[in-house]
């Protein structure tokens, strides 16, 4: 993530298939992708903290290595929380950087699929955690990231717009407005 500085300790166990008639195709069925000591810190500090895991169950990932990459990834995860992804999104601009302190999300899981050809890249996701849920989608059709999710925390419930990486709310937003906002994303089929 641009801005950000990430490390961390990847372990993986996949199944490869590859496909006699296009030697650029491999599949991956049933992954799995374990990831501990994440830290996450600014572009050229080191990360405060490393102590983020993630464990990754990687159902169906299709990758198609010509130019353009397509890739075709279904997954869902368990992590300790919410606050490194986000803290990579708010270091690279993305989000503000209060996002993270709002919602840890302590004991996230959720799931997601992701979809990057030469239209671009589409994320739909669903998560929980620490008495949060959020779910939405985002496109990058390469003129910055544009994205709709609905998040709720107990009783308060809100509507995350993003246009171009800037964020706007709408509070007390429910299932209608979000797929109503999620319907105007474009994405090509």
């Amino acid at each position: 993530v641009p801005g950000s500085n990430i490390v961390a300790n990847l372990s993986t166990r996949f199944v490869l298939q590859g496909k006699d008639d296009d030697p650029a195709a491999i599949r991956v069925r049933n992954g799995k992708v374990i990831v501990s000591g994440v830290g996450v810190g600014r572009a050229g500090a080191a990360p405060a903290d490393r102590s983020w895991w993630a464990d990754v169950d990687v159902a169906a990932l299709d990758v198609l290595a010509r130019r353009p990459l397509a890739i075709d990834l279904r997954a869902s995860a368990r992590c300790r929380d919410g606050r490194a992804p986000l803290d990579a999104l708010a270091d690279a601009g993305e989000i503000p950087g209060w996002v993270a302190t709002l919602f840890p999300a302590d004991g996230l899981a959720g799931n997601a699929e992701i979809r990057r050809d030469a239209s671009g890249l589409l994320v739909r996701f669903g998560a929980a955690g620490g008495g949060a849920e959020a779910k939405g989608a985002f496109v990058d059709h390469g003129r910055g990231l544009e994205g709709r999710m609905l998040v709720e925390d107990g009783a308060l419930r809100a509507g995350v717009e993003l246009h171009g990486g800037r964020p706007s709310f709408q509070l007390f937003a429910g299932e209608g407005w979000l797929r109503q906002r999620l319907s105007a994303l474009a994405w090509p089929r």
